[in-house]
């Protein structure tokens, strides 16, 4: 079968950790790939490695911005370019298990998309990394789902990242990544393909290695401004689903997105009372018949009461959360 990867992976600033990220795709025992690296105008020797590759295996081929354009701009250029069965996205400070893509597109192509665990990486102050499996699911063999609840419960609710995701491409027709968001547009754009995909697989191998703390990951780096944005840009996610009747999904994400803000914030002193009112405000544009039937749909749990705090008291739900409001400016 001809069953082609198109491996893409965006570029900058990141010599330190290319060549690893680099050398995982290399030693794959799935050999039917090719790897489109766009060089997003490093000032390091980032695109040199990325062209040493290049020469030394045909099989990757090196796109060089002439300025800096960010991550879904070099995304955008490199999808132009892809000509696999298949899609996958790769950042290049993390790396792959050497099986990766034995394991999955040769095993399940045919799906429009093959799903995996994923492997946290914290490093120390002494430069030791410390490996934390993630299965996402509780689950010990792979699960085939097609019922768009399971595919929006299992995939959008539990793992909004593309990193761990091999996509049919097919499924990118029209779609593109958003290059005014600085922050949530790989989820945005994994809404809108998840209401195209009919059937998918989930694997619970983690085969993926995420540097989750590595220093400047725009994750894991403290930014209120981005991360409101990250909060707003929710917004999208929760309208994308509301066309297919599965609102409530949308509303779910938009909490965890909340949540996840709320407390990376909570040891620092740059969240004010006003941003924790911003983010009540996006939630209130859910609609109040979404509200409704998700406090309905909820009513044996806290989501609800989640939901209706953070809309509309926010500061005691702040205070739920976290367990104190005296960091707030």
């Amino acid at each position: 079968m001809n069953c082609i990867l198109s491996i893409i992976i965006p570029v900058y600033n990141v010599e330190k950790y290319l060549n690893k990220c680099l050398d995982s795709i290399v030693n794959q025992t799935w050999e039917n790939w090719e790897c489109i690296i766009v060089d997003d105008c490093s000032s390091d020797l980032s695109g040199n490695i990325a062209d040493y590759k290049a020469n030394n295996d045909k099989r990757f081929r090196v796109i060089h911005n002439h300025k800096n354009m960010g991550v879904s701009a070099s995304r955008n250029i490199a999808m132009k370019y892809a000509n696999g069965k298949y899609v996958y996205f790769c950042d290049p400070d993390d790396w792959l298990d050497l099986r990766t893509f034995e394991k999955t597109i040769g095993e399940y192509c045919g799906s429009d998309m093959i799903v995996f665990g994923v492997n946290d990486v914290i490093g120390d102050d002494n430069g030791n990394l410390s490996i934390y499996p993630n299965t996402i699911w509780n689950i010990k063999e792979p699960v085939f789902i097609s019922d768009p609840n399971d595919i929006f419960g299992e995939i959008l609710c539990k793992t909004g990242t593309l990193t761990n995701k091999l996509i049919q491409t097919d499924l990118f027709e029209g779609e593109m990544f958003d290059e005014h968001m600085t922050y949530g547009e790989d989820i945005v754009l994994l809404t809108k393909i998840l209401t195209k995909v009919k059937n998918a697989v989930l694997i619970p191998e983690p085969f993926y290695y995420y540097y989750k703390n590595r220093p400047g990951n725009v994750v894991s780096t403290r930014n209120i401004v981005r991360d409101l944005e990250y909060v707003k840009n929710t917004l999208n996610i929760y309208y994308t689903v509301k066309e297919f009747g599965q609102s409530k999904y949308g509303i779910y994400r938009m909490m965890v997105a909340v949540e996840y803000i709320l407390k990376k914030h909570v040891n620092s002193h740059d969240l004010t009372r006003n941003d924790i009112k911003s983010i009540s405000k996006v939630l209130r544009k859910v609609s109040l018949s979404d509200q409704i039937n998700y406090f309905i749909k909820n009513k044996k749990s806290k989501a609800n009461i989640k939901f209706c705090l953070a809309a509309y008291f926010p500061l005691l739900y702040f205070k739920w959360i976290i367990g104190c409001t005296d960091m707030i400016n």
